[in-house]
């Protein structure tokens, strides 16, 4: 994700949104049917079946997960709140006459 929606046009959201879900979508449907077709191929009852769904299932929760951790991370300060560095001292007063 990028910085706050607020910023973007609502189209881009939209667009971001609706790229994300049929990326599980996809992710979820594709194998399996995949695996339905490898078994009619073969003569299997389901074997590729349940493979290509396991896959599917696994495709799916890892990019979530990704997009989870990348979406905490760019909502993270740049810097910490509590800085190890001491506050910057005032500026010296400028030489008198």
């Amino acid at each position: 994700m990028r910085e706050p929606d607020a910023e973007r046009p609502w189209l881009a959201v939209a667009a971001e949104w609706t790229s994300r879900v049929t990326t599980v979508a996809g992710e979820m449907v594709l194998p399996p049917l995949v695996g339905l077709w490898l078994d009619r191929l073969a003569g299997t009852l389901c074997l590729f079946l349940i493979l290509g769904a396991l896959v599917g299932f696994a495709a799916a929760m890892i990019q979530l997960v990704h997009w989870i951790r990348t979406g905490v991370e760019d909502h993270q300060p740049k810097e910490p709140y509590h800085s190890t560095k001491p506050p910057p001292s005032p500026p010296s007063p400028p030489p008198g006459p």
